[in-house]
Formats: C-alpha cells, structure tokens, sequence
C-alpha cells in the first residue's frame, strides 16, 4: 500500500505522532495513492531474491503481492519474514547496498477507509470500542479524498461536560478543557489491509482567523487572560482555575489530561458584586470580578387570568365576590446586568471574546456555589488605547421557581 497523507492547511500536524490541535478549528488532510519511499535502506546479491533492511518497516509497510521499485526496476514482495527481511518475486541482477526502496500505488484502489478509536486521555481504563469503517470514501478521478478530521471529532465528542456547582468541579471537569479522548484514525484502502495512523487530542475550543497558528503545542494560548494578569485584577477573595497543557513529548505515564489546580487570589481588589466564570473558546477557563449589578425578577402567569366583565369588582358594588382562579401556576425568574469599570485596552480585549463561551456561571460571593447562566449581551468597548474601558454583562437565570394552583 502507497498511501500518502497531506495536510491541506500547510503547517499543521497529522501523524502518528500524538500531537494537540483545536477542535473548532478545521484539520483537513488529502490522502492519495501514491509512490511511497519506504522506511530505511535495503541490500540484495546478485542471482538471489532476498532484500535485507536497515531500520527497515517491512510487517507494517509492506505485504506479499506489493509493488515496489528497488534500482529502477519493478518487483513485487513475494514473501516477509520479519521487519529487515523480505524477498521479491524475482532474482537481483545486482548486487546494491544503501538503497531505498520504494512502494508503487495500487491502481486497482477504488475505497479508502478509516478505523477510528478512542483512547483514554488519561491513561486509565480500557479504549471505547473501535469505529470500524467509520469513513468510507470512493476515490475521485485524481486518485485521493480530502477529510476534516475535525468533522470527524465533533460528530464522536461528549459534550455533556459543564454540570459545575463549584470551582473544585470546574478542576475535576478537565475534560471541559481537552477532550477525554485521543483519537486514532486508521486509513486503509479496499486492497490492502495496512493501516496509515493518525493520533490527536483535541483542544475543547478554536481561535479567530487573525489568531490561527498552524502548529498546536503545550505552548498555545488557552485562555484570553493570563492568570498572572488576572490575580492582581479584582478577585480578591476568589478561587480560580489555572489550566495548562501538558509537554506530550515528555508524559511517560499515558495520562494526557491537562494540568490543573486552584488560585486562591489574594492580591488586587475586592469585587462588589461577585464574580463571572466562563469557559474560554480557547479551551481554558477564565473569571472576572464585577463592581455594579442590576438584579431583574420576572414574574408570569402559567394559563389564563382572564375573568368576565364586572366579575372582579366588590360584591357591595354588585360584582361577584368568589372569581375562580383560572390560572394553573406562576412561575418566578431572574436577570442580572453587571459592570466592571475602567479597565484596561489589553484586558478588555481579552474579555471581549466572552462573546464566544458556550458556558458562563455567576458567582456572588465567594463561598457561594456556581450558578449556570444564559448570556444574553457583553459589550466591551475600548475607549482609547491609553484610557481602555467598562466591561458590561447582561446573564439570565436558566432555573425557574414554579407553584401551581391547580
């Protein structure tokens, strides 16, 4: 088998080396067949058929009935013995050391495939089941497909994970931040059974045009505002999150999960009117105290309060004095708008991108639990570069207080 991968968006990563990439961002590879340098170099003797590999692949790069060109010429693997050890369906006329061999393409491929696994990023427990032929794809005139292995991610993702009551939840929902899966995308054709791999683990999250950088390391960015920024800003008194991503070149025990752990802040000012907690798009968490709110109650009828003309008027002014309640329930709900004031361009700009979080939990005080909340507004406009701005907010309450009458 000849298969190539290519990734489109030049500089990203797709091999079978484990590498992050964002979730929310597209990954797109072209896989053709194609001639294929094989791994290593080979020797042969002259009036024999035995090829002799140094670093050489051969059980998992090669199989009987191949096509290969070793020296210009074309043979086929008629027999494997071990990774350094083969034989071609005819004897050398040669005798070559050093030389590369290379895999000739099928041309009697017609589909390509693609296994997928999931593997615990965690390193703990046993894989979710494999995929198997979870793509399958004809191959066009030119000969190759194009996948977006982020597509691909999104449909096979748990996304049920922002049921947070506390801060010491947000810690143990790393999985809000990467996911709790590596992905390992096997592509293979119709007529060969050896399998080209893809290993990543997905960041929880995406960036702006003007923000994409290709490569995905340990390094990026995922959070608006660093916490160094943050504990001198106004959450004194408040515990936050610091997420940062593991170095995977340097796990030796499997566990992937990001590092995490809890900030208690002591320095800055104290916020007045509690604090905002919010899921960056970049993949981390972020937090943000607030100095002014506005609290809203709403109040509805649950059916219908209409009653009969004079009905309701006193029973001494002739109306009736018992109206039967013709209602079924109310139902009780709040909204709260909170503004943080004169902050500065850079941070302001970092606070913006609330915008784009799929989760925003307030917190009054600081031994209060998370509440889980809609955002409905955030303006966060910068009135120089010099002076920066207010941050403004507007939340609504997903719970819902209810009573019935009947």
């Amino acid at each position: 088998m000849a298969l190539t991968i290519t990734n489109q968006i030049s500089g990203q990563q797709a091999s079978d080396t484990l590498t992050y990439s964002f979730l929310y961002e597209p990954l797109k590879i072209y896989i053709k067949e194609e001639t294929k340098t094989a791994t290593g170099l080979i020797s042969f003797i002259i009036n024999t058929a035995e090829i002799t590999g140094v670093g050489t692949l051969f059980t998992t790069e090669l199989e009987v009935g191949t096509s290969v060109t070793i020296n210009g010429n074309i043979y086929t693997i008629a027999t494997i013995v071990s990774d350094t050890s083969a034989t071609v369906n005819t004897n050398f006329l040669v005798g070559l050391s050093n030389i590369q061999i290379f895999i000739n393409p099928d041309p009697t491929v017609s589909e390509i495939y693609c296994d997928i696994t999931r593997l615990n990023t965690a390193g703990s427990g046993d894989a979710v089941p494999v995929k198997i032929k979870y793509i399958v794809r004809d191959i066009s005139s030119l000969g190759g497909i194009s996948v977006d292995l982020s597509k691909v991610m999104i449909q096979m993702h748990d996304f049920d994970t922002y049921n947070f009551q506390s801060m010491n939840n947000v810690i143990a929902g790393w999985d809000s931040v990467v996911s709790k899966y590596i992905y390992k995308f096997d592509f293979y054709t119709n007529q060969s059974a050896i399998k080209t791999e893809i290993l990543k683990l997905p960041i929880i999250g995406g960036r702006s045009f003007a923000n994409f950088v290709p490569t995905v390391d340990y390094n990026t960015p995922i959070q608006e505002i660093s916490n160094s920024d943050l504990i001198n800003s106004n959450l004194k008194g408040y515990t936050i999150v610091d997420y940062t991503l593991k170095d995977i070149s340097l796990v030796t025990n499997s566990n992937y999960s990001p590092n995490s752990s809890l900030v208690s802040v002591t320095t800055g000012t104290e916020p007045c009117e509690g604090v905002i907690h919010w899921k960056s798009k970049l993949g981390g968490w972020q937090s943000w105290g607030m100095n002014l709110a506005n609290i809203k109650n709403r109040h509805a009828y649950e059916g219908s309060i209409t009653i009969g003309m004079f009905e309701s008027t006193s029973s001494s002014g002739g109306g009736d004095a018992y109206i039967p309640v013709d209602y079924t329930g109310v139902s009780s709900s709040f909204s709260i708008s909170l503004k943080s004031l004169s902050i500065s361009a850079d941070i302001l700009k970092g606070l913006a991108e609330i915008n784009g979080t799929p989760a925003v939990y307030y917190q009054p005080t600081p031994t209060s639990r998370l509440e889980l909340m809609r955002l409905t507004s955030a303006t966060a406009p910068v009135k120089s570069l010099i002076q920066g701005g207010d941050f403004s907010v507007s939340l609504k309450g997903i719970s819902k207080t209810k009573q019935r009458v009947k």
